[in-house]
């Protein structure tokens, strides 16, 4: 046997293992002796320079930012841009600081005249704020739609006037007063300076023309840019509009005096020309007209007698019972008068009989009048300037629209009865279509008047009566002559073609 000496062991495992293990223990043995790799230090992130500038909208500016830690500037930081306030947008979402920590970004302004914020946030978390105030620059153009305008002479135009004011941009100018002039024709304005909205839009508030034909024209101004809008004012057509009136029952010389006193005067104001109908069928009972007859523009049924005395009394009753299919326009009506409680009562009985008329022809819960009533206001563009230009531009703010803080607050649209076909009476006093009776005038408006040719009518409300909105409104009637003046009687109404059918 041959005797073997002692075998090293640490040079056979050094052999053996060769130099890659020999790392791998080597890192083993650092990471394990309790070292570790140097951590990140805490970094923020500051303003450098550009911070509280002013430039105008669209305009480009710059801010600088720095990444630091305790050991001095970082370099290579990643820094992400945000607007949060104002608009606008940077050359940059993302960038990385230079050897001095520091980073640009170019920061083109929103729209907007105000306050506008950018923040930079580097990865960490910390965040630095650039603020700037966006200054409005100067109109630069303005535009007016619609670029065509018609209307009778002594009447308000019969379109909405919008103007767009825009700056050197392009872009919508907010805040900006337009200025409204009359230039020819001895028109009359409702408010002739209007600001514009967030959209750069100003609505004239109202435009009524002069009392002559011819060309007529508005100059529109904004800062240095200027328009001027012209329109030929035409006289009215004569009147074709035909109320037939048919008594029901006994009536007196006063009361048949009465009502074609008032008729005639609605008359005067409508003037549409509206297609004969026959009719092919019996309506509801409830409508007393038959078969067989034709109907020229309107007919309207009129009886006297006691209606209800009680709680203030009611000195009218009425309603549309059939219309018109194409329109909703009235066709056939009728109304109640309770002459003799009307007569006591010191009310005129022409008063009261032009008031159901308004209800017949128009001003009812049906037809055209429930569409435009949204809500709190009454929503023709018509009656909207018209109540603008009796005063509402100005007018003291009382207790306003049903769920509104103010009448103005219906963004200028005249205020309705929530209860019933009227105006509110609190707002529009002894207007005629308000809902109770006084004595004394009670003047068929232009709102009224202009509501009607919201309606689908062609009127001329050169024929309103004077009308201004009262200053202290519910004070001026004396509360013991503040009764019921009628009720608009909810009855189904039936509507009937041009063929003369009843289609609903």
């Amino acid at each position: 046997m041959v005797a073997v000496g002692p075998i090293p062991r640490h040079r056979t495992h050094f052999s053996r293992l060769g130099s890659g293990p020999l790392l791998l223990v080597l890192c083993f043995v650092w990471s394990c002796s309790g070292q570790t790799e140097p951590s990140r230090l805490p970094e923020v992130i500051t303003v450098v320079s550009g911070d509280g500038q002013s430039a105008t909208v669209g305009e480009q500016i710059i801010g600088v930012f720095q990444v630091r830690d305790p050991r001095g500037p970082v370099t290579g930081a990643v820094v992400t841009f945000l607007v949060t306030e104002g608009g606008g947008e940077t050359d940059l979402s993302r960038a990385t600081t230079a050897s001095d920590g520091r980073v640009q970004v170019r920061w083109r302004l929103g729209s907007e005249a105000r306050n506008q914020r950018l923040v930079a946030r580097t990865e960490s978390g910390h965040e630095a704020v650039l603020g700037a105030t966006a200054l409005g620059v100067a109109p630069a153009q303005i535009s007016v739609t619609p670029s065509r305008l018609s209307g009778f002479r002594g009447n308000i135009v019969d379109s909405t006037i919008w103007v767009l004011v825009v700056d050197a941009f392009g872009l919508p100018v907010v805040g900006e007063p337009v200025n409204f002039r009359v230039v020819s024709g001895n028109g009359m304005l409702a408010g002739p300076i209007i600001s514009t909205n967030g959209d750069g839009l100003a609505r004239l508030a109202g435009w009524r023309l002069g009392p002559e034909p011819g060309v007529q024209a508005l100059q529109v101004s904004s800062g240095q840019a200027l328009r001027e809008i012209e329109v030929m004012a035409v006289e009215p057509p004569p009147t074709h509009f035909n109320i037939d009136v048919r008594f029901v029952g006994e009536v007196s010389a006063e009361e048949s005096t009465a009502v074609h006193r008032a008729r005639k005067m609605w008359e005067s104001v409508l003037l549409s020309e509206l297609p004969d109908v026959t009719l092919l069928q019996s309506p509801d009972p409830s409508c007393p007209v038959q078969s067989g007859e034709t109907i020229d523009d309107v007919l309207v049924f009129v009886s006297f007698g006691e209606i209800d005395r009680s709680q203030g009394g009611t000195l009218g009753l009425a309603n549309t019972c059939l219309g018109r299919a194409e329109t909703g326009l009235p066709l056939v009506g009728w109304f109640v008068l309770d002459s003799e409680f009307i007569l006591e009562g010191g009310w005129e009985l022409e008063d009261v009989a032009r008031h159901e008329f308004g209800h017949v022809l128009g001003m009812t819960r049906s037809g055209p009048w429930a569409r435009q009533t949204g809500g709190p206001i009454f929503a023709g563009e018509g009656a909207r300037q018209a109540y603008m230009l009796a005063g509402a531009v100005s007018l003291p703010l009382p207790a306003g629209c049903p769920g509104i803080p103010q009448p103005l607050s219906c963004d200028g649209f005249p205020p309705v009865d929530p209860s019933s076909s009227h105006w509110r009476e609190d707002v529009l006093g002894t207007e005629l279509m308000t809902p109770t009776g006084s004595v004394g005038p009670e003047p068929l408006s232009a709102i009224t008047v202009l509501a009607f040719r919201d309606l689908g009518y062609v009127v001329d409300e050169a024929r309103a009566e004077p009308f201004t909105l009262p200053a202290l409104l519910s004070s001026l009637v004396p509360p013991s002559l503040r009764r019921a003046r009628d009720r608009v009687q909810t009855v189904p109404v039936q509507f009937v073609n041009q063929a003369g059918r009843i289609v609903r």
